[in-house]
C-alpha cells in the first residue's frame, strides 16, 4: 500500500503538471472506483493538490474536491509514460486537452470521490495529524495517553496519519525501540528519539523517490529506490547494520514486523 511518502511523490508529480489546468472529460471505466458527480469538477481549474496522510485531494476553483485513497495498488500515470503498462487495469481516465491522466488500480480497493467542502470535512474528520506536520507536543501526548503497542499506534491513521507497515518498521529500528512495547511505557528520551526518527526516515525515503516493492510507480511510471536503502524491512536473517544481532521477522497485528533483538530489546 502506498504510504505517506509514495502519496507525496505522486502529489508532487501531479502538481507540477496540473495546476491551472482543467479536466475536459472524465471516462469512468469502473463505477466501483469513482463516486460522486463527475460534472461537478469538469472544466473547473485545479488550484491546488494537497495530501493529508495517505489521502490525496485535488482542489478546484469552484470549491469542489476530488479525494483519492490508493489503498493497495492505486496509482496515477500520465498517458505518455504508461506505454509499458497494460490498459487492463485502467479504471478512470481524465482528459486534459490532448493529454490524459490515468487512474490505474490492479486490485480495485482504491477510491476516488467528488465532494463539496462539507463532505470533505467528514472524510477528514477521523484522520490524525500528518506524520510530517505533527508537533512534538501533540505527538508526546498521543504516546503517553495510549496503551497500544507502539508499532500499532504509529500505524493508527486516526492518531498519526501516513505511516504504514514499511515505515513503521524503519522508524522503530532507527529509534532503537522494540515494536511490541506499549506506547505509554516509553520514557521521555525514547519519545524524543521516536519523533526525530519519523521525520528522518520519511524524508530519507522521499529523497529516494519512495519504495517500490509491489505496485508503486510515480506519475512518470518510474519505480522508487528506497527499497535499496531499507535499514531493516524485509531483511530477516541478515545481520543488523549496527551490531551483531540477526534481524528477526514476526507477525505482529497481522503484519510482517522486522526488528533486531539486540538493539531493539
Amino acid at each position: 500500500m502506498p504510504e505517506l511518502v509514495e502519496v507525496e511523490i505522486i502529489r508532487r508529480g501531479l502538481e507540477s503538471k496540473l495546476i491551472g489546468k482543467k479536466f475536459t472529460k472524465i471516462e469512468i471505466k469502473d463505477p466501483k472506483i469513482f463516486k460522486g458527480n463527475k460534472n461537478k469538477i469538469l472544466n473547473s481549474k485545479i488550484t491546488k493538490i494537497e495530501r493529508i496522510g495517505k489521502i490525496l485531494i485535488f482542489c478546484f476553483e469552484n470549491n469542489f474536491y476530488l479525494t483519492t485513497h490508493f489503498k493497495m495498488s492505486g496509482r496515477f500515470i500520465f498517458e505518455k509514460e504508461s506505454k509499458n503498462f497494460g490498459k487492463t487495469h485502467n479504471r478512470v481516465i481524465f482528459y486534459l486537452g490532448k493529454e490524459k491522466l490515468i487512474y490505474n488500480d490492479i486490485r480495485r480497493f482504491g477510491w476516488l470521490k467528488v465532494v463539496n467542502e462539507q463532505e470533505l470535512k467528514k472524510i477528514l474528520k477521523n484522520i490524525g495529524t500528518d506524520a510530517l506536520e505533527i508537533s512534538f507536543e501533540e505527538f508526546e501526548k498521543i504516546i503517553k495517553n495510549s496503551s497500544k503497542m507502539i508499532k500499532g499506534l504509529l500505524m493508527d491513521q486516526t492518531k498519526i496519519s501516513g505511516i504504514g507497515n514499511i515505515y513503521a518498521n524503519e522508524i522503530l529500528y532507527l529509534a532503537r525501540i522494540n515494536p511490541k512495547i506499549k506506547a505509554n511505557n516509553l520514557n521521555n528520551k525514547q519519545i524524543k528519539s521516536l519523533y526525530k526518527s519519523i521525520t528522518k526516515v520519511l524524508k530519507r525515503a522521499l529523497k529516494f523517490n519512495g519504495s517500490s516493492i509491489s505496485s508503486f510507480i510515480t506519475t512518470k511510471a518510474q519505480k522508487g529506490d528506497y527499497q535499496k536503502h531499507f535499514y531493516i524491512y524485509g531483511k530477516d536473517g541478515q545481520k543488523c547494520p549496527r551490531d551483531k544481532g540477526i534481524i528477526k521477522k514476526i507477525n505482529l497485528l497481522s503484519r510482517a514486523t522486522y526488528f533486531c533483538p539486540i538493539c531493539q530489546r
